[in-house]
């Protein structure tokens, strides 16, 4: 009996290291994933961006044709790098570019989704704005793979907010602490 006791040790020390590691795993992700977050915030709340944004989310304009009247010219492909360094172009395509970034890091498992959905509403009222934009574009540059991730980020974000609607979560979240520290809860909300 006592001749199984090194081999008994040894498995056990072998589930612990397991254990162990995949804990440390789990808490490298976890802080990965919250430091993509921070950045993210710091990134659509640093000044120039915000600015761009809310700068870009005023323009209004009938179609393709009288976009590009009001605010230039939209880059083809030849002509991309004098595009998209002069204003107003600049503001348009940095934020386009953000926002396929986010998509990219999305759609490769880099930043979790419901991360990016709670802070989404920048995003689907870019989309939501530009869409029809941004088709016509594609077809007029023959560049139909422009900004899909972004695209695809957009409808993924749709997709989780009929499922999860995190907003309508951080609200139960948010009455559920109210009601265990004994304060009114707000029915209203």
């Amino acid at each position: 009996m006592i001749e199984y006791l090194p081999l008994v040790l040894t498995g056990i020390g072998i589930i612990v290291s397991i254990l162990y590691y995949t804990n440390v795993l789990r808490n490298q992700n976890t802080q990965r994933n919250t430091n993509l977050y921070l950045e993210y915030f710091n990134r659509i709340f640093s000044d120039p961006l915000k600015s761009q944004f809310y700068k870009i989310m005023t323009w209004s304009f009938e179609d393709y044709d009288d976009f590009e009247k009001k605010y230039g010219k939209l880059p083809d492909g030849e002509d991309w790098f004098h595009i998209v360094t002069k204003e107003p172009m600049k503001d348009f395509v940095d934020v386009l570019f953000h926002n396929e970034v986010l998509g990219v890091l999305w759609s490769t498992n880099t930043i979790d989704i419901e991360m990016v959905a709670r802070m989404s509403e920048p995003i689907t009222a870019f989309w939501s704005k530009y869409e029809e934009l941004i088709y016509e574009w594609r077809r007029r540059t023959n560049l139909p793979l422009a900004w899909v991730e972004f695209e695809d980020l957009y409808l993924r974000l749709l997709e989780y907010s009929e499922k999860h609607n995190p907003v309508s979560d951080m609200v139960v979240t948010f009455k559920s602490r109210r009601k265990a520290l004994g304060l009114p809860t707000y029915t209203n909300r």
